[in-house]
């Protein structure tokens, strides 16, 4: 049955909350005006959000309040925001999804952790260029199935203002760095234990080689000079001495010489 004063009310309780502007406000407010009941889906539309009640009755309209509050006094600023974009999706009449409200819980339940902070040194600065290279020379397709991943990411970098040209003074804290690291673990590795082959003869195909060489498809001697860096694509860089020329050729083309087998012991 339709309650005009009922409906009224609830109109008057969404506008209170400040919720008079969002779609199911305006709802209550055009029948509220016009006094008339509604039809169609309109009569599910309206038992729902009578079911519902005022917003400050509903479950989720306190845990608004407690995620902007907690927002004020989270130590990561990015944490805070993301509490703040929950509770403005609440308050604007829209529901969370079992996903983020267990996020939400987990931002809470940190909020007031220590965060430290360490500087952005020089090789850090150059690992953080790199790796944002690599994300995005990486396959959308790829960061399509990690999105909280691919966005945490962004952010990371954003916050860390990484640029390969401006001077390193900025700070990370060392939750992001690790967090940046474990995205990319192989990555990292090869890029960790790259200054181990400075200074050791190897081979790189002249299609790697860079510069003018010939087409007869050949290996040749090259000598890691040094100079760690990254490109543009996020791939590995490392000066080697090949031919006479120095060449920044990318890590993984180039072939080191194997290990020796270690013989076996006589028994």
């Amino acid at each position: 049955m339709f309650d005009l004063d009922k409906v009224r009310s609830l109109s008057q309780a969404y506008k209170d909350a400040g919720l008079g502007n969002t779609w199911p406000g305006g709802f209550l407010n055009s029948l509220a005006t016009e006094g008339k009941p509604p039809r169609g889906n309109g009569v599910n539309i309206l038992r729902d959000l009578m079911a519902k009640g005022e917003p400050n009755t509903w479950p989720s309209w306190s845990k608004a309040k407690e995620y902007l509050a907690v927002a004020e006094t989270c130590t990561v600023p990015a944490e805070a925001q993301t509490l703040r974009d929950f509770a403005g999706r609440i308050l604007s009449g829209n529901e969370l999804t079992d996903r983020q409200k267990a996020y939400a819980e987990k931002l809470i339940a940190g909020a007031g952790r220590v965060i430290e902070m360490l500087q952005i040194d020089e090789e850090t600065q150059k690992l953080l260029w790199m790796l944002q290279s690599k994300l995005n020379s990486t396959s959308q397709w790829y960061w399509g199935q990690r999105p909280a991943t691919y966005n945490r990411l962004r952010n990371i970098f954003a916050k860390a203002g990484v640029d390969r040209e401006r001077s390193a003074s900025s700070t990370i804290s060392k939750e992001d760095l690790e967090y940046v690291r474990g995205s990319f673990k192989g990555h990292v590795s090869l890029w960790d234990k790259t200054p181990e082959y400075f200074g050791t003869l190897c081979q790189v195909h002249t299609a790697h080689a860079g510069g003018a060489y010939g087409t007869d498809g050949r290996y040749v001697d090259a000598l890691v000079i040094g100079n760690r860096t990254g490109d543009g694509y996020g791939r590995i860089m490392v000066d080697c001495l090949v031919e006479g020329d120095v060449k920044s050729i990318d890590v993984t083309k180039l072939v080191f010489p194997r290990k020796p087998r270690k013989k076996k012991a006589a028994v």
